[in-house]
């Protein structure tokens, strides 16, 4: 019954930019809570304060390896195991809050900051905005890259940049494909950055995640409306997660639109109507299984609660998402509280 942890640390001289490396290694045995608190501890060093919250199910290994240069820290993040974690309020000024820069190796990472939701699969890079409101989920084993910045220092590139938190950009080619690769080789090197080369990363790293962000955010009236159209199909999609009739012919309803439009706008948006409507109905059954407030109602109840009609479809869509049946999920996770 223990967590395991190695730090590691390399002071250099004392000056503005003194780099300070990190490795933090858990591996979970006995109760997930021990694990969860230092898994918590070192993310929290990372990024900023977060509460996160775990099952027992996977190996529940994680690794956190972090470097700090002055107020930039760049990190590699590994965990084997589902995990919902929360930044529960709003801080008060951007002075005391940070951004991270995500790049998502091997995921899928799904957030939710206010009433926008976005999935990052393994490839995609992610902006959050540790000082307001945000929701992570991890399915499965995730691999992330990152680095984390004054929110402060980044206004000053770029006056616009929380905005364009929550969005998930593709790094296929363009200025997304180049910073990904100079995430990649800064944590591979950065053990041998001087100084003088530390302090030149915020600036490197400010510039071209503005590029990135706002090239992403204005390439063309088309996305904006595609935007606004995503951000209603997702309030509908919450709305109505408990409705059986919930569709894509009701979202068009809604909408005022077509189903061919619907179904267009999805697709130049990277979705799927319908396989979004079953990954939320999943999720949301997923949280209450493990939810002390429904531990009275049945397996059964829950799944037609949240808009299933037929419970062997539940259970076949459950484990195939989450590799689990959810009377397992529900008998480990309850056990492991």
């Amino acid at each position: 019954m223990y967590c395991q942890a190695k730090v590691e640390s390399g002071i250099g001289p004392r000056n503005p930019m003194q780099k300070q490396v990190a490795t933090t290694v858990g591996d979970f045995v006995g109760p997930v809570g021990e694990g969860v608190a230092g898994y918590q501890a070192a993310i929290s060093k990372t990024y900023g304060p977060m509460r996160m919250e775990s099952s027992k199910l996977g190996s529940n290994k994680w690794e956190v390896n972090r470097s700090h240069h002055g107020p930039v820290v760049f990190s590699r993040i590994t965990y084997d195991g589902m995990l919902h974690a929360a930044v529960t309020k709003d801080s008060a000024s951007a002075m005391d809050r940070n951004i991270v820069l995500m790049c998502v190796e091997r995921g899928p990472v799904e957030q939710k900051v206010g009433n926008q939701y976005s999935k990052c699969e393994g490839g995609s890079l992610v902006l959050l905005n540790m000082g307001k409101k945000l929701e992570v989920w991890q399915s499965s084993p995730t691999d992330v890259l990152s680095v984390t910045l004054p929110t402060s220092l980044l206004l000053r590139q770029c006056a616009d940049i929380e905005k364009y938190c929550g969005v998930a950009v593709p790094t296929d080619t363009g200025a997304a494909s180049i910073l990904r690769g100079m995430l990649s080789g800064v944590l591979r090197e950065t053990d041998s950055l001087t100084g003088c080369e530390s302090q030149s990363l915020s600036t490197a790293f400010g510039g071209m995640i503005s590029t990135v962000f706002h090239n992403n955010a204005t390439c063309s009236k088309e996305h904006t409306i595609l935007d606004a159209y995503q951000k209603q199909i997702f309030n509908i999609i919450d709305s109505e997660i408990q409705n059986t009739e919930l569709s894509p012919q009701l979202l068009a309803d809604r909408l005022g639109v077509s189903r061919s439009y619907l179904f267009s706008v999805s697709s130049k948006a990277g979705f799927s109507i319908a396989k979004l409507i079953l990954e939320r109905r999943l999720n949301c059954c997923r949280d209450a299984l493990v939810d002390y407030s429904w531990r009275k109602r049945s397996i059964t109840e829950i799944a037609f609660t949240f808009g299933f009609k037929e419970l062997s479809h539940f259970s076949r869509c459950f484990t195939k998402k989450f590799g689990i049946s959810p009377k397992a999920y529900r008998e480990q996770t309850l056990l492991s509280m």
